[in-house]
């Protein structure tokens, strides 16, 4: 099987991670050389890329394609452009061209709904949004609420008191009305049938404001066109890749595997994560069919069984996974429970995926430690647990899909390596690692946002404190693995690439 694949961006989560996951059961990624890809903040060459795509296309069975990286260059590019609406729109018809020429070709599409971040950093964002951006979200947030609920008394101070320059609120939303005119767009080419499935991703969503407002139209375009069952919309973004080649697979197999989601707390599970804008367990549901899987109706047994750690009372920060855990991490959750049960399937040899939802930003080390000490790691089929809740669903649940699917043409090795990657990325570097590093970048001359001056030292240090993480663990002993290179696609410490070998 062959697909090809037009990533978000350049970074491993959109480029590698997709890649990783067809390796695993033997498919076979087409995707544009880096030279066409984004730098960040550079776009990618899209007249390159539309090429690309033409002349790939006539030689794979299916098609997933990141509309941002078609339009605007990359997903921090849709950001950052000064381009007009109809110029954005006519770097559209590509995807027209190409159902013209391949009509039995498998069309499926992801275009992100622009995310409105609550905090003031321009690292992603256009430079006025240091300054203004909590005021932008807030104004947002606010008034949306105001319109649709009501505001109380220091709500109403809130708002009056925001002062943000008409210029910057002129800037900004003109980005974003040509976000929605795109996704509009998106779901005509849906209704036309030049797409065959669509995610529209919410990208660092919220219950109130700009992605809000953005959603709410949106809804009422797929209901209107009666699109609800070919186009998904709900948390998350980098994942996405992820997630369509696994639909892509299914459908092409034509085999829909059946998936039961358990969760290590009932309260947690209703939550509403970080970065999210609705209670957890409605999102776990609408990864499972956007990956091309079904939801278990309790009619029939289940093909791959999902369990979900998830948070206490409220959902904290991967850093504080430690040393400043909440205490409802404990009495608002069973964790010898969760792992019981996650062992009882292992021994019946069930199909387990493992989405470690409990902290943002990064895994649960104690879970994952009692996992490896108890040796039950080799034994899933998938794990993650990095970013979001949804970039942690999006991830397992898609190489638990595409592994069920291809069943003999899975490669188990391989799958022992995409968790193991998972767990060293996600646990080891991300809730523990990284803030091992960034307590020590500055005696370097380099911050967390930027170690371009002491980046050899940066990737140095923590392949060292990588590696003896996993030479400390039991898995090392099943799967003895050596982090060859690590490096910072982005020059900061937020996320790494690296390589793994079997020593």
């Amino acid at each position: 099987m062959r697909i090809l694949y037009m990533p978000l961006d350049e970074r491993p989560c959109n480029r590698k991670f997709p890649m990783m996951l067809a390796s695993g059961c033997g498919v076979e990624l087409i995707t544009p050389p880096q030279s066409l890809l984004p730098d960040k903040k550079r776009p990618g060459d899209c007249a390159a890329l539309h090429d690309f795509l033409l002349d790939q296309a006539k030689l794979c069975n299916a098609a997933v394609i990141a509309i941002d990286l078609l339009v605007y260059g990359g997903l921090i590019p849709s950001r950052l452009h000064h381009l007009g609406a109809d110029e954005v729109l006519e770097r559209l018809d590509v995807i027209r061209e190409l159902r013209l020429r391949n009509p039995t070709l498998r069309i499926y599409v992801a275009s992100t709904i622009m995310r409105a971040p609550s905090y003031d950093s321009s690292e992603e964002e256009p430079d006025y949004y240091a300054r203004y951006g909590r005021m932008l979200f807030r104004r947002a947030w606010l008034t949306d609420r105001k319109q649709r609920e009501g505001l109380d008394e220091s709500e109403q101070d809130e708002l009056a008191n925001i002062a943000v320059p008409q210029s910057v609120i002129d800037d900004y939303e003109h980005r974003r009305s040509v976000n929605l005119a795109v996704n509009q767009a998106c779901l005509r080419l849906v209704e036309q049938g030049a797409v065959d499935y669509l995610i529209l991703p919410q990208d660092d969503s919220s219950p109130y404001g700009y992605t809000a407002r953005a959603q709410r139209s949106l809804q009422r375009s797929i209901c209107a066109q009666h699109l609800m069952r070919k186009v998904a919309m709900y948390p998350g973004s980098d994942e996405v890749g992820q997630t369509l080649v696994s639909r892509a697979i299914c459908d092409v197999m034509e085999r829909h595997p059946v998936i039961r989601a358990r969760y290590s707390g009932e309260y947690g599970a209703g939550i509403v994560p970080s970065y999210e804008d609705r209670p957890l367990r409605e999102t776990v549901l609408r990864h499972i069919r956007a990956a091309g899987a079904r939801v278990w109706d309790g009619c029939s047994g289940a093909d791959i069984e999902l369990l979900v750690n998830v948070p206490g009372r409220r959902m904290q920060e991967a850093s504080q996974a430690i040393d400043g855990r909440d205490v409802t991490y404990d009495s608002y959750r069973n964790l010898p429970a969760f792992i019981d049960t996650i062992e009882r399937l292992l021994v019946q040899e069930r199909t387990v995926a493992l989405a470690d939802s409990a902290f943002a930003n990064g895994g649960d080390p104690l879970l994952v430690d009692e996992l490896d000490r108890d040796g039950m790691i080799p034994a899933l089929t998938s794990y993650a647990g990095w970013n979001t809740n949804g970039n942690t669903l999006g991830t397992s649940i898609s190489q638990a899909v595409a592994a069920q699917v291809r069943g003999t043409d899975t490669d188990r090795r391989m799958l022992n390596v995409n968790v193991a990657y998972r767990i060293i990325e996600d646990v080891f570097y991300q809730s523990i690692v990284r803030w091992q590093v960034d307590a020590q970048v500055s005696d370097h001359g380099g911050s967390y946002q930027d170690i371009g001056v002491c980046r050899r030292w940066a990737e140095d240090h923590t392949r060292n404190l990588l590696q003896h993480m996993v030479d400390e663990t039991m898995l090392s002993k099943a799967l003895p693995l050596q982090v060859a290179r690590v490096s910072f696609p982005w020059r900061r410490l937020f996320e790494i690439d690296m390589n793994l070998e079997i020593t």
